[in-house]
């Protein structure tokens, strides 16, 4: 029995459909000409650009060599190393693309998503059909982590678009394209030695030496040192350069407004800015958003921050409340000699649930190994539970052992239990670049002095310790007091932010670890 409808369902209105049809063709139309319409149409759901990404396209358009620094967070890689390289191939299928980051693996996730986009994106697919991974027999074909080659009518061996790390090898003999991305990082500018190694690198023959006569090439960067790889490209090499901040003084005129696209949220707003500022800290955020570049004389603490924590209340050696946590930074020197630098306890506690830090103890002199033993059981019984951060060396090594030891620890004065206490209360810790690192070493500690998280007794000994901050500069050698201070200070941010710390064993770890340095004998024979 035929089925009768009940009513018809709505046409679409003729004139409607061909209005849509041209308008999506007008939109392909320029997608295929303008960078800014093309990531509109592909990436932004026909959003139009913000006004600062188009201006880093259109110098990309425009400028032969150019530098670009840019506030962290704000879309350097997917504008120019992921969106803008799908366009450079769409319009160009011929050109091969070096993309160059500080690390192999931050350049391969590129590399991924650009795999993907060509694979899967329908609305890129629709500017450009004929962009496609390379499968025709009898044409290179290279589609892998590093490395990818789309149709194209010549049959290079040189991909499409390769990926590296600074310093590294590139993958093809010619690049017509070269995108510097977020290629300095801390370990490549803050030293002079790697400073020149990368310059040298760059404008040598494993770099520059590849670039066709027609390379252009852009630089898009958070600022370093002035004497950094992008710094120098500016200053000695001719290449143009503008510079982006996050926001001013105040944290006002805003670069990028905070909104929301298809759900996740871009941009900033004043409270999120002031969140990066009180967890990086003035200089650190000044660098990373407000783009003021570093250098040799740059200082990372401030004293008015500093002083701003001392407590006319507090003095030396009370102690501490109930609710903190006992922490002691050790910094042995074990020797008596002149010449050898002070041994150095730093002892504080920490509110686990607030993050308050307050000093209780600074021990300074040149000491043995029984002398330093002597003030820990000090300490230990003092406080009761303490955890004693030591550095990972040598002479470290040594004081671990003799603590092991049962015949030294009741020469020292310490009954079976107290000894068995500080041999489990001892924490090594390995001093990695990271203590240089402004997002996690030494310098990280002012962003407590700017919140107000360190409670200081005013004091000859604390004094000494503003100084050495004060004189602070990576690379260079660290005050005694400083040192001990960083290694307490991690292990208060470790137990107050509840994460563990793979850079610390206890000492019954390292020993099991280490090959026996000597016999009981040979320790016992040893001068204390």
């Amino acid at each position: 029995m035929p089925v009768i409808a009940r009513s018809i369902p709505e046409q679409p209105d003729p004139a409607k459909t061909v209005d849509a049809a041209m308008f999506k063709q007008a939109w392909l139309r320029m997608a295929r000409k303008d960078v800014n319409a093309f990531i509109s149409y592909v990436f932004l759901d026909c959003q139009p650009q913000t006004w600062f990404h188009a201006e880093w396209q259109e110098s990309c358009n425009t400028q032969k060599a150019h530098v670009i620094f840019a506030p962290l967070e704000h879309g350097k890689t997917e504008q120019i190393s992921y969106w803008r390289t799908l366009f450079l191939l769409g319009t160009n299928p011929e050109l091969r693309i070096w993309i160059c980051s500080a690390t192999s693996e931050l350049a391969k996730k590129v590399i991924g998503q650009l795999k993907q986009a060509i694979t899967l994106n329908e609305r890129l697919h629709e500017v450009f059909p004929h962009l496609k991974q390379e499968r025709r027999p009898g044409k290179q074909n290279t589609w892998n982590k590093t490395a990818l080659i789309i149709e194209r009518e010549n049959n290079w061996r040189d991909p499409s678009v390769f990926a590296t790390g600074i310093m590294g090898n590139s993958l093809g003999s010619r690049v017509d394209r070269f995108i510097g991305d977020d290629m300095m990082n801390f370990r490549n500018t803050w030293f002079e030695a790697q400073r020149e190694r990368s310059v040298a690198w760059f404008k040598g023959p494993e770099c520059i030496g590849r670039w066709t006569d027609q390379c252009q090439a852009v630089l898009i960067n958070n600022p370093w040192h002035t004497k950094a790889l992008a710094s120098i490209c500016v200053s000695e090499m001719g290449f143009t350069s503008t510079t982006y901040e996050a926001c001013d003084e105040e944290f006002g005129s805003i670069l990028w407004p905070k909104k929301k696209y298809q759900g996740v949220t871009v941009g900033f707003d004043e409270e999120r800015l002031r969140q990066r500022y009180e967890m990086m800290g003035s200089v650190e955020f000044g660098r990373c958003y407000r783009s003021k570049m570093l250098n040799s004389s740059t200082e990372w603490f401030n004293m008015k921050s500093m002083q701003a924590c001392l407590r006319d209340d507090l003095t030396l050696n009370k102690r501490l409340p109930r609710n903190m946590l006992s922490i002691c930074g050790v910094d042995p020197a074990v020797s008596k000699k002149k010449r050898t630098n002070d041994c150095v306890f730093f002892h504080i506690g920490v509110d686990p649930a607030t993050g308050i830090k307050r000093i209780t103890q600074i021990i300074i002199g040149k000491m043995g190994a029984v002398s330093i033993l002597k003030v820990m059981l000090e300490i230990l019984r003092r406080e009761g539970d303490t955890t004693f951060i030591v550095e990972a060396n040598a002479q470290q090594a040594y004081l671990l052992q003799i603590i092991r030891t049962p015949e030294i620890m009741k020469a020292c004065g310490a009954t079976e239990a107290e000894a068995s206490k500080l041999r489990g209360s001892v924490r090594e810790f390995y001093t990695t670049d990271a203590k240089r690192d402004p997002e996690t070493g030494i310098s990280k500690m002012n962003t407590d002095f700017e919140a107000r998280t360190w409670e200081v007794p005013e004091c000859r000994e604390v004094q000494r310790w503003f100084g050495e901050l004060l004189d602070y500069r990576p690379g260079t050698h660290t005050g005694d007091v400083a040192m001990a201070s960083y290694f307490a200070w991690v292990e208060a941010e470790r137990v107050s932010a509840g994460r563990s710390s793979h850079s610390m064993k206890t000492v019954e770890q390292f020993m099991d670890d280490m090959d026996p340095q000597s016999e009981l004998g040979d320790i016992m024979g040893m001068r204390f």
